[in-house]
């Protein structure tokens, strides 16, 4: 889709669309607050906007969009850490998520599910967000360096002592 043309607007438009599922998604999965997550959404399309005369079409738009998503989440958090401020998350709206998630016999999928994202909820940020871009989004530790704007071994490091955390975390 050409984004600096004359159907700039409606090319936005196509990518917003097709992207929404999946920065909402990430933005989440990032910080495992609706609230929060909706903030960081709003933030990366706006982003976007803004910086979308530099987005250099011969790249992946899902990488671009990811990388302004993930670099929101942490300007956010590093910003909340600044001013000593604790992000709670809302018990209401994690509840209402975890009924979406279908269980294969009543109780054990949604169970494990939790247990699942209450493991992630206790990763350093820089642990989640390896873990996320990798598992949730599908994306190769390449594709996760490249996002991340780190070496691939970092990747690589940081989803290994994600792993182990989670281990521990789920066999305890």
């Amino acid at each position: 889709m050409n984004l600096k043309g004359e159907n700039r607007l409606k090319a936005l438009e196509n990518y917003i669309e097709l992207y929404t599922p999946h920065v909402s998604r990430l933005c989440f999965f990032l910080c495992g607050n609706r609230h929060l997550a909706n903030d960081i959404f709003q933030e990366t399309w706006i982003k976007v906007i803004r910086n979308l005369e530099q987005f250099d079409e011969t790249r992946d738009f899902g990488k671009w969009v990811s990388a302004i998503c993930t670099n929101t989440y942490k300007n956010m958090h590093l910003k909340a850490k600044r001013e000593n401020s604790i992000i709670f998350s809302d018990n209401a709206a994690m509840e209402a998520f975890w009924d979406l998630i279908p269980a294969s016999s009543p109780g054990t999928a949604a169970d494990e599910y939790e247990a699942l994202y209450d493991a992630i909820d206790v990763l350093t940020p820089k642990q989640r967000e390896v873990i996320v871009l990798h598992y949730f989004s599908g994306y190769s530790e390449t594709e996760c360096a490249e996002i991340l704007g780190i070496p691939q071994n970092s990747v690589k490091s940081r989803m290994y002592s994600a792993r182990q955390a989670l281990k521990r975390r789920l066999n305890t």
